[in-house]
């Protein structure tokens, strides 16, 4: 299990906010509606809701200012985890 911390990210609503944790687990398969962590740049990482469908996977931004990508051919290299536990300071 690995952990992100959300230092510089704008609020995801509803789930993640700034300052979280969030802990991750790399699998060998992931399911609609898991919360996984992407690279989509070198040294970017995001969060996207997944939806699989017949011809491939749908990664949906959980904050509406960014695009959903449509994925047909998945790298193993570009779903870094899925998203198993979050921690956050209560003040």
């Amino acid at each position: 299990i690995y952990t992100l911390s959300l230092h510089d990210a704008l609020p995801i609503s509803p789930v993640y906010i700034k300052n979280d944790k969030l802990y991750i687990q790399k699998q060998d398969n992931y399911k609609t509606g898991d919360d996984v962590i992407i690279a989509v740049k070198p040294n970017v990482l995001s969060v996207r809701r997944l939806y699989r469908y017949p011809k491939g996977i749908i990664l949906q931004a959980l904050n509406p200012k960014y695009q959903t990508i449509n994925v047909n051919i998945v790298s193993n290299d570009m779903i870094i985890g899925k998203v198993v536990s979050i921690y956050r300071e209560v003040k």
